[in-house]
Order: C-alpha cells, then structure tokens, then sequence
C-alpha cells in the first residue's frame, strides 16, 4: 500500500507499517492528519505510537515491532547485497584497476621514502625541489622486559589490564581480592530471532 494512498495516520500506522492500535489511539492518531505520513513514518521508526501516546512502553509490542524492524533490515541487507554483487560484477575490471592503482601507489611512495632517506644519508639533503621532505622524529630502542622492570620499580608506566584481571577474579572468586565486590547486575537480553 502506496503511503499517499492511505486517508489518515491511524490507517497508515496500521496498514502501511503493521502497528495495531486501540480504538482509543486510533482516534487520537487520526487527528494527526496534519502531520505527513512521512514524518509519522519516522517517529515510529525511533519510538512507537503506544510510547507517544502514553509515553511509556509496553514491552510485547516493542519487541514484536523490533522483530519486524530486524526483518526488514535483513531484507534490505540481502538486497543491498544483491545489488553489490550486480555492481561487482558489472564493474570488476575498473575495481581490479583501483585496487593495481593503490598498490602502485604504495610501491611509488615506499620507494620515494627510501630514496630520500638514502640522499639524506649521503650528502644530508632535507627537502627536494617536489615536496618531499625529511624530518627527524625520536624514536626509543629498548628491551620491553627491561623496561617493565623498571617501571615496576619506579611505580610508573603502568596500567591495569581490565579484562585479564577480570577473567581471572572469575575463574577463582574464592581467592578474589578484598577490594573486589562481585555484583549480579540484571541486563535484558532480546532474542535474536522474534516470532513476528
């Protein structure tokens, strides 16, 4: 059903995006009319008319609405794939010339790089007449073991590694640290498949 065809948003709510409402709701969405169908099109992509409405949520419509919003997602997926594909295959003598370009390009500038930095070793040259120029930038040669030692023993550089701590206060929370609280935490978790 074509948007502009509906007569007014309660149909195009129902119709259109598959959204059943209540009498009551119907009514008010109905004297919405001034609104365009596009724009109600919107609201109910971010937030449903129940939420706009009553600005609370009711969870089973949500999540039927979601399972509907997956599968049109995937939809549009599985086409947008299609239509790569076409364009792939369509056009894959000029994606092979890109892809030999670029790496034309990185054996170009790689073996500019080492050819200036060659002449700068030679005779101390810094810039060239084309832009290319040479700049001295600090660089640190060290063992990491060494180096870790002596952060260690100048109580600096360091830093937690979250998730390797984590793990193992999980694996053993009997012999966990005194300043670890372990908390259950309740998180929603949504099907991946809804049965729409």
């Amino acid at each position: 059903m074509d948007i502009n065809q509906v007569e007014d948003n309660s149909e195009f709510l129902e119709n259109v995006l598959g959204i059943k409402l209540p009498v009551f709701q119907k009514e008010i969405i109905k004297n919405l009319s001034c609104l365009p169908k596009e724009k109600i099109r919107r609201w109910v992509l971010a937030g449903s008319p129940t939420r706009l409405i009553n600005n609370k949520m009711d969870i089973n419509t949500e999540t039927l609405r979601l399972g509907r919003l997956r599968e049109e997602q995937a939809h549009m997926k599985e086409r947008l794939a299609v239509l790569q594909e076409e364009f792939n295959r369509d056009n894959d003598e000029l994606i092979q010339t890109v892809k030999l370009t670029a790496t034309t390009i990185d054996e170009v500038e790689s073996s500019i790089r080492q050819d200036a930095v060659e002449q700068f070793k030679a005779n101390g040259t810094k810039s060239f007449d084309c832009g290319v120029a040479i700049k001295m930038f600090t660089i640190l040669n060290y063992e990491k073991d060494r180096a870790l030692a002596w952060a260690k023993e100048h109580l600096i550089a360091l830093s937690l590694d979250k998730t390797a701590f984590e793990k193992i206060v999980k694996a053993d929370e009997k012999s966990k640290p005194d300043f670890v609280e372990i908390i259950e935490e309740p998180r929603a978790t949504i099907p991946t498949k809804i049965q729409v």
